[in-house]
């Protein structure tokens, strides 16, 4: 799927099925659908980081701040 499509933004992510749909050319950034919703799924696990996104880019972006909040360097935008 192309990283340029807009998709939905979830906020309420309780009580939903996820299923994963894809990545995309991004670090830590997927296609994921939750309840038949498309959204881009920006998660750092390792930081218990999650949160959806209608743009990749933005997805993206906020995975590198997320990096550099806990002095990692940038893998995707910013680097």
């Amino acid at each position: 799927m192309d990283d340029t499509i807009i998709l939905t933004e979830v906020t309420q992510l309780r009580a939903k099925k996820m299923k994963r749909i894809g990545p995309t050319s991004y670090k830590y950034v997927s296609i994921v659908s939750y309840d038949g919703v498309l959204t881009y799924r920006a998660e750092l696990s390792k930081y218990h980081y999650l949160k959806c996104f209608a743009i990749a880019k933005d997805a993206a972006l906020a995975i590198d701040k997320k990096l550099l909040e806990n002095n990692q360097d940038p893998v995707n935008i910013l680097k």
